[in-house]
C-alpha cells in the first residue's frame, strides 16, 4: 500500500472526523482572514483620524501663538502706561548681555 491510499481508506473510514477537522480549520482560516481584514481596515481609519486631528493641533497652536503675541503686546502697553517698565534680573548678570 503507498501512503495515498492509506490516507484516502482512513478518511474514507472516518468521514464525520475528517469533515470536523476540515471545518475546523476552515473556519479558523476565515477567522484569521476576518481579523486581518478588521485590523487592517481599523489601521486606516486610525491613520486618518491622526491626520486630522495634527491639522487641527496646528491650526490651534498657530491661534494660540497669535493670540498669545497680542497678549504679550497688550500686556506690555498696560505695563507701560502704569510705569511698570522695571525689569529685575539675576544677582551677577551681566547688563551688556541683555542690552
Amino acid at each position: 500500500m503507498n501512503l495515498r491510499r492509506l490516507i484516502g481508506r482512513e478518511i474514507l473510514h472516518r468521514k464525520l472526523s475528517f469533515g470536523l477537522a476540515v471545518a475546523t480549520i476552515a473556519t479558523s482560516v476565515a477567522g484569521l482572514v476576518a481579523v486581518v481584514a478588521l485590523l487592517g481596515a481599523h489601521d486606516l481609519r486610525t491613520s486618518e483620524m491622526l491626520m486630522r486631528m495634527n491639522i487641527e493641533t496646528s491650526a490651534m497652536e498657530e491661534k494660540f501663538t497669535k493670540e498669545m503675541k497680542v497678549y504679550e503686546d497688550s500686556v506690555r502697553k498696560t505695563m507701560k502706561g502704569l510705569g511698570f517698565n522695571i525689569f529685575i534680573f539675576p544677582e551677577g548678570q551681566e547688563l551688556g548681555e541683555v542690552y
